[in-house]
């Protein structure tokens, strides 16, 4: 299969597990929405050793979307190239670390804090304290600033490129931008640490405008195929 068909149907599976991330987000018991960032360490893992479903799903799920978001870099940048686009290159480089740090980030979360959590809540008072001090460090990107700051920025750089040479429609172009500035209110919403924001993130830009974007960009990809060769 070639570069840019591959690519498209990662956008489309992209695009689907954004949804499902968002849906196990919304999902969350109050206590583990934002992790320690917005509440407690005791808090948060008294609540995950109780039940860590959702949660595991939530970043498995982003950790796997973030995978696949490495197959539409290669097969967007295929798409987009010209000889004077030495600047995308940078910016799909940026694209590609942000997509790294999110699944690196998102691995190490489901694989360790359930864990914590269940050790925390059979610990003796030293083991708890150990836990609650260390657990700022388990986050590689604990206020994202890697993960959907550099992807974002990605996101809007492929619109507003595909848009100016035509490659495009405007409206697609649009919802990439309005993307992008959902994914500036997560950074804005954990340095506030606002519940607000992140759920506004999670529902618009996750649930909705996200996965359009990427179903659309996938669409767009698979009948380039045709137009040009890759």
């Amino acid at each position: 299969m070639s570069v840019r068909r591959t690519g498209a149907i990662c956008a489309v599976a992209l695009g689907v597990s954004y949804v499902i991330a968002s849906l196990s987000y919304l999902l969350l018991p109050a206590e583990q929405k934002g992790g320690t960032l917005l509440h407690h360490p005791e808090k948060y893992l008294s609540s995950l050793a109780h039940d860590s479903t959702l949660l595991v799903l939530n970043h498995l799920t982003l950790g796997i979307g973030a995978l696949l978001g490495v197959a539409v870099i290669i097969g967007v940048w295929d798409w987009t190239r010209s000889p004077n686009a030495g600047w995308m290159r940078w910016i799909g480089a940026l694209g590609y670390l942000g997509f790294a740090v999110t699944a690196i980030d998102n691995f190490q979360i489901a694989a360790l804090d359930p864990m914590r959590a269940a050790q925390f809540a059979r610990g003796e008072l030293m083991t708890r304290t150990v836990i609650e001090v260390t657990n700022p460090i388990i986050s590689v990107d604990p206020q994202m600033w890697l993960s959907f700051g550099l992807t974002g920025i990605w996101i809007l750089a492929v619109s507003l490129l595909a848009f100016r040479r035509k490659l495009m429609p405007g409206l697609h172009a649009l919802l990439g931008v309005i993307a992008a500035a959902s994914y500036l209110f997560i950074e804005i919403g954990s340095v506030m640490e606002s519940q607000f924001l992140l759920l506004f993130a999670a529902g618009a830009g996750g649930l909705l405008i996200g996965p359009v974007w990427y179903v659309w960009l996938g669409v767009v990809l698979w009948r380039s195929e045709g137009a040009a060769p890759a």
